[in-house]
């Protein structure tokens, strides 16, 4: 068994009871519940829905320890209830779920309602601890998990992650990571796409992400209050375009459209971003799907922060402490059909206090910023193919005319 390095509360997973004598035994058992894999259901599925269950029965041995005390009623009507206690000091029950510091006299006269509190902790240990597991697929099982998960799971180290919500879509330290890679100047490449979340008026913010590769530049943020009419943001995106870049705009609150023909009239390449519409592409391991296009973006964005990949993430951005809540806001969710899905905005609104108009720019710019530039790059390797190819025919038929063959010309 691995030593731990800190004891970990089992308030939630193990009871712990006196014998009926309320000698100082005591009768833990784990309190795990039942997760057999079917034969359609994967393991990140079992995972997502008993977390925490899954990680005990696999992974810790439960031994008695001095971090909780805990005391059953025993032959009391409320069977099975544990209480926690802040000491393990004696305690007087005057009902059965509530209690006071137990006096001398009581204690000495041994008085039934007087409970010697016990204590228990729960010790992690690791994968190779476990032969059984050891010897089986496991491991490359849990490899495929997404962080935090997967390192505690792997090495038995549930502080791992611990500030974070276990359904967060990204860790607030791949984030933080992203931000100390970034460099104030910008990498010698073309503008590689631009994502612009619109609002026209009210409180929120139009904002505009540039990438380079796997740079991002600093986030033009626009009050609403500035941008009322399309033609007003589509003067600050064309302010900030370089080097022919496509601009992908998010329609999904509604603002987005007008804009969109604005920049269309002008001739600028644009790709209107519809979140819910339906996604086809799998996680990068390609054992799970995506519940739409929105879920896919914010996924794929997760996906180039993780610095566990080959070579490390590509991803630097801007230091930006209101771009740093909002990546680190959104939660998932795993669909029993339809793969990850990403909560609600409304529900991220409603926990962080405004919209995530600087990470949805952001995201929109990688994983639907890639598929328009390659879109445009295509779109102009066509052009000048077909120009190429109709100047050297006409060339050939103008010297043709001048040198009198076919007739043309004469």
């Amino acid at each position: 068994m691995a030593a731990a390095e800190g004891a970990v509360e089992m308030r939630e997973i193990a009871k712990a009871g006196l014998i009926g004598d309320r000698a100082d035994g005591a009768l833990c058992q784990p309190w795990i519940a039942q997760h057999a894999m079917g034969a359609l259901e994967t393991l990140v599925e079992q995972e997502l829905r008993e977390r925490r269950s899954l990680a005990l029965e696999q992974h810790l041995h439960v031994a008695r320890g001095d971090v909780m005390a805990c005391r059953e009623a025993g032959a009391r009507d409320v069977q099975g209830t544990t209480i926690w206690v802040d000491s393990a000091d004696p305690v007087f029950f005057e009902t059965d779920t509530t209690y006071r510091k137990a006096m001398l006299e009581e204690v000495a006269a041994d008085d039934e309602r007087v409970a010697k509190p016990l204590s228990r902790t729960f010790i992690p240990s690791q994968l190779a601890d476990n032969p059984y597991l050891a010897a089986t697929g496991y491991r490359a099982q849990l490899q495929s998990l997404p962080e935090p998960l997967r390192t505690q799971l792997l090495t038995g180290d549930f502080l791992a992650g611990r500030q974070d919500n276990e359904r967060q879509v990204i860790p607030t330290a791949w984030i933080e990571a992203a931000m100390a890679r970034w460099k104030a100047n910008p990498p010698q490449t073309q503008m590689t796409a631009m994502g612009v979340d619109v609002a026209q008026g009210g409180d929120d913010q139009t904002v505009i992400a540039v990438r380079y590769g796997g740079w991002y530049d600093y986030l033009v943020k626009k009050p609403g209050a500035e941008c009322r009419d399309a033609n007003a943001v589509a003067a600050a995106i064309i302010a900030k375009r370089r080097d022919w870049c496509p601009v992908v705009i998010d329609l999904g609150g509604g603002f987005g459209g007008d804009a969109l023909g604005a920049l269309s009239r002008q001739g600028i390449p644009c790709t209107g971003y519809l979140g819910l519409r339906p996604s086809n592409a799998k996680t990068r391991e390609g054992r799970l799907g995506f519940f739409n296009k929105r879920a896919e973006d914010w996924w794929k964005f997760r996906e180039e922060l993780d610095p566990h990949q080959q070579f490390g993430s590509p991803i630097s951005l801007p230091p930006d402490p209101q771009l740093k809540s909002e990546l680190a806001s959104p939660r998932w969710e795993l669909t029993p059909t339809r793969g990850i899905k990403i909560e609600l905005k409304a529900e991220i609104k409603k926990r962080l206090g405004r919209s995530t108009d600087c990470a949805d720019a952001v995201v929109m710019a990688l994983n639907e910023g890639a598929a328009s530039a390659a879109k445009e790059r295509r779109r102009i390797e066509n052009f000048w193919g077909n120009e190429r190819q109709e100047r050297a025919i006409l060339g050939h038929d103008e010297q043709k005319r001048r040198m009198g063959w076919g007739g043309v010309g004469r």
